[in-house]
């Protein structure tokens, strides 16, 4: 597989075996997401398609843009912190580190998880019988 569907979920990415790690790399994210602020909240995750989903890009978005106000738009020097932030918060799936390129909106799925769908996948992970040879 070249590039995974435009509407994959990491659930799509965890359940059809392509996530290296996948323990590691979901707490990872549950931490990331924990650090944020609560004013920006809640957040839900969306994940990169133009790879194999062995350790995706993803963006950690608020579920509900923030508003520009008309003073934003005014000074569009100094635009809305939050704003900035919601549009601009994607990582590594790699490191974890954030990026700043590839933030085209075709480079990420067009569904998202909810923090919680997220934490329910990891859990369903640590309660499957683990398989020999893991």
């Amino acid at each position: 597989m070249n590039q995974l569907p435009s509407d994959a979920t990491l659930a799509y990415v965890v359940n059809n075996g392509l996530l290296n790690k996948p323990d590691d790399w979901i707490a990872k994210v549950l931490g990331i997401i924990r650090g944020l602020p609560d004013e920006r909240g809640p957040y839900c995750l969306r994940i990169g398609v133009t790879g194999t989903g062995h350790a995706p890009n993803y963006r950690i978005e608020p579920i509900h843009e923030p508003a520009r106000t008309e003073e934003d738009l005014k000074s569009l020097d100094t635009p809305h912190w939050a704003y900035l932030g919601a549009i601009n918060t994607a990582y590594s799936g790699r490191s974890h580190a954030i990026i700043v390129s590839g933030l085209d909106k075709e480079s990420w799925s067009s569904k998202a998880n909810t923090v919680q769908e997220v934490g329910a996948l990891l859990l369903q992970m640590h309660r499957a019988p683990k398989k020999v040879g893991r």
